[in-house]
């Protein structure tokens, strides 16, 4: 019989980020890759099988002016089996921003990172996310991204009405990589 297996808890969770340490936060959202597709403008950017290919040695080379040609006039005129299949190939990948939320404190860490860079001084930092088991004793997966920093913080908002409720700021962070360690 198979092990069952699970789903981890999405409330068993550090981040840690070089040069600021480790922080508990309360949220931990973002965490996107999305492929770009060509644009479907007209323009022709999809791919075409029988536009370009690599040659193997059982092929004729081809002089230049024939490169340019109509690849379906290539295909009747070389006696080929005519291809009109459209390939999506990817284009660059987009990623979201992190989004970090923690309770307040006094320390000053995060609010400086963020200061430092709308004054001109970005200082890029890796970090990771850990997903704990249940018991949060191991770490079960871990995201690490690089080149991170700072591109929006958000104090808390305060309310002078009775309550327990917690003051919040956010941080959010640009990425160029994330991987599945």
């Amino acid at each position: 019989m198979a092990e069952r297996k699970d789903p981890y808890r999405s409330f068993n969770f550090l981040v840690e980020i070089d040069g600021i340490g480790r922080a508990s936060f309360s949220e931990c959202s973002g965490l996107v890759e999305e492929g770009d597709l060509p644009p479907r403008d007209g323009s022709d950017d999809l791919h075409r099988e029988g536009a370009m290919r690599l040659a193997t040695a059982a092929d004729e080379i081809l002089p230049p002016h024939e490169l340019q040609a109509d690849p379906a006039d290539l295909t009747e005129r070389h006696g080929k089996e005519k291809n009109t299949a459209a390939h999506k190939m990817p284009g660059q990948t987009k990623r979201a921003s992190i989004v970090l939320k923690k309770g307040l404190t006094n320390s000053r860490e995060l609010y400086n990172w963020h200061n430092d860079v709308i004054k001109g001084k970005v200082r890029r930092a890796h970090g990771s996310i850990a997903v704990y088991d249940i018991d949060g004793l191991s770490v079960k997966l871990r995201w690490k991204f690089s080149n991170a920093y700072p591109i929006k913080w958000v104090g808390p908002a305060l309310s002078g009405k009775a309550g327990g409720d917690v003051a919040i700021e956010t941080l959010e962070l640009a990425y160029e990589g994330i991987e599945l360690a």
